[in-house]
């Protein structure tokens, strides 16, 4: 599926690319192929800036050539542009900015665990630290599999994560 939606970017036009360019983000980093992503912002540098999914692969592109400037701005950016969409009509309830806040736990976690920012090295993060962050997800499965996917892809990726945080005890 990422091979044929890679071929799809290329022959369709920027509307088209827009449009997929987040799931083809989220399947090159849920399955390690970081060359399609690295080729996905070569070609369309701006979706990082307007897509969340592309965003968030950027981060972790720059995790793993260990780029911490350009970590700090992309969470940055990311963090950002979730907090301008919350407004008093999307934070009116918690199942209107469920969405928005899940997003703030994704970038919480990704920079907890990548060790890429200066200010997260003096926070503990423990196995219990973890599954407690990943029970307040409650009954949201498919949300608890992309913190999980999340999880192993920046572990993967980084050389900073104790020898405690060990992959396969949080799957």
């Amino acid at each position: 599926m990422l091979n044929y939606g890679e071929k799809f970017v290329r022959a369709g036009s920027v509307a088209h690319r827009s449009s997929i360019s987040s799931r083809i983000a989220e399947a090159s980093w849920m399955t390690g192929k970081y060359d399609i992503l690295t080729e996905l912002l070569a070609e369309s540098p701006e979706l990082a800036t307007q897509d969340f999914a592309v965003g968030l692969g950027q981060a972790l592109l720059a995790i793993q050539a260990r780029d911490r400037e350009s970590f700090s701005s992309t969470i940055g950016a990311l963090r950002s542009a979730v907090a301008r969409d919350l407004t008093p009509s999307t934070t009116s309830s918690m199942h209107a900015c469920h969405g928005l806040i899940f997003k703030l736990h994704v970038l919480y976690e990704v920079e907890a665990l990548s060790g890429m920012n200066p200010s997260s090295h003096g926070r503990q993060l423990s196995n219990e630290v973890l599954d407690r962050r990943l029970d307040v997800l409650g009954a949201f499965l498919a949300e608890k599999q992309y913190i999980l996917a999340l999880r192993r892809a920046v572990m993967q990726i980084s050389a900073s994560v104790k020898p405690l945080l060990c992959i396969s005890s949080l799957l």
